[in-house]
């Protein structure tokens, strides 16, 4: 109880900071810096976001394609060679084995999506047949599927498919990042996101490719001002995962904060706020099509558009819990008397508490740090990502919260030290990882 009340207000009081701050910048309401500022002064000040702009380059695209690219292909050939070396004598290591080792737990129900289809194939569960991959969102699987008319063996276009997105998303979320932190903070969160332990997904036939690059695009072309095409990347972004329609709170903000419509109707300029309600703002609602779309699809093949809800409790014992009552819950099973047992305490227990409490800290230290959309993103990300009663895939998930590295970066900023410590230790705990997923361990 004590944890849960704990939490919830350290998350929910960074996030009304933020939101007086953002409302404060909508109304253009500005403090004046002083020797020493009182509480209000300290939460209103932007003094603390102030970075140099920097426009990446044709060349700066290049050299992130070509990294990102390379840095993909360099895990499959150390897990290649890992596996030759300490897997079991009697078993054959070949490309193909290789390859098949990419395709496990949620990997073949996106495969089975882009070859059969929603309504293609059903799981008997207490004698009925249901059609259980519909709890995955289709934007994946179409990629997929695409691949697949070029790489007729599934699991090796899934995992190009994977390679193409995330170097996308990189491309993008540089262009993104750079023009409202500079070049450094950003290349330093791509560094972070990039060796991340569970960033091994990201060449996995898995959708967090997915996710990163359309939510990169929604930011890049948001920060553009490109509304139009910010609204199509949210589209798509809510068709990767349910925590798309977050994209609407990022085009959101970054409407509140640049047209200051609160000033507007302070100065009562009716005209203007018209104008950019009706040719900026309009567009914003619409990146909620996707997840729309998605429960057209549980319509079409079911009849019943909430019918995912129903196959996550029966079939992966899932349902809504407050974050807060559910870090509570994940700590009691850690380190209470009954606690887990074997790797499910590490993955289901351990690891989903560390990266809680990780966030914690970095939503305090970034709260004045952080432009608002990156943030109000980070804090309803970890909320929904610490919601399923029954966390496994935590670290997984937390993979494509890109905040979180973007909070990384802005820490260890003129930290040289630290910033060293930080990749040498997840460089090793990534292969720690790489190596259990590829020898059959229940990392997810």
């Amino acid at each position: 109880m004590l944890l849960n009340i704990a939490v919830s207000l350290l998350v929910w009081g960074v996030c009304i900071i933020c939101a007086i701050r953002m409302f404060a910048t909508s109304a253009n309401i500005k403090v004046a810096p002083t020797e020493k500022p009182n509480l209000i002064q300290k939460i209103l000040s932007t003094e603390k976001l102030q970075y140099k702009s920097y426009t990446a380059t044709k060349k700066d695209y290049l050299k992130i394609a070509g990294y990102a690219v390379a840095f993909r292909i360099c895990v499959y050939i150390i897990g290649f060679v890992a596996m030759r070396f300490y897997m079991e004598d009697d078993v054959i290591i070949d490309p193909g084995t290789f390859i098949g080792e990419w395709l496990r737990w949620d990997s073949n129900n996106y495969e089975r999506i882009a070859l059969l289809g929603y309504s293609g194939y059903t799981e008997n569960v207490n004698g009925e047949a249901l059609y259980s991959t519909l709890v995955f969102f289709p934007l994946y699987a179409w990629i997929l599927k695409f691949f697949y008319q070029f790489v007729k063996e599934p699991t090796l276009a899934g995992m190009i498919a994977s390679t193409v997105c995330y170097t996308v998303g990189c491309c993008y979320m540089f262009g993104a990042l750079s023009l409202d932190y500079g070049k450094k903070i950003a290349k330093n969160t791509l560094i972070y996101l990039t060796i991340f332990p569970f960033s091994l997904f990201y060449g996995a036939v898995m959708p967090e490719c997915t996710f990163f690059m359309t939510a990169a695009m929604c930011f890049y072309y948001t920060k553009k001002h490109n509304w139009c095409l910010a609204t199509i990347a949210g589209i798509f972004c809510g068709l990767s995962r349910m925590q798309g329609f977050l994209m609407m709170i990022v085009a959101g903000v970054e409407w509140l904060e640049t047209e200051q419509p609160i000033k507007k109707i302070m100065d009562k300029d009716w005209k203007a706020l018209s104008k950019s309600v009706f040719t900026k703002a309009i567009f914003i609602p619409f990146m909620g099509l996707g997840f729309v779309i998605y429960l057209i699809i549980n319509k079409i093949v079911t009849g019943d558009p909430f019918k995912f809800l129903y196959y996550q409790k029966l079939i992966w014992y899932q349902e809504a819990t407050y974050f807060g009552k559910n870090v509570t819950d994940i700590w009691n099973r850690t380190f209470g008397p009954e606690h887990l047992t074997d790797e499910s305490w590490i993955f289901a227990g351990f690891v989903p508490i560390v990266i809680f409490f990780i966030c914690c800290f970095l939503m305090v230290y970034s709260v004045r740090k952080m432009h608002a959309k990156y943030f109000l993103l980070f804090v309803f990300y970890v909320i929904m990502n610490y919601m399923p009663s029954w966390l496994l895939s935590s670290g997984r998930y937390m993979s494509v919260c890109f905040p979180m590295f973007l909070a990384t970066a802005i820490y260890t900023e003129k930290k040289e030290n630290t910033h060293h410590l930080l990749i040498t230790t997840s460089g090793v705990l990534f292969g720690v990882i790489l190596y259990a997923y590829l020898t059959k361990h229940q990392v997810l």
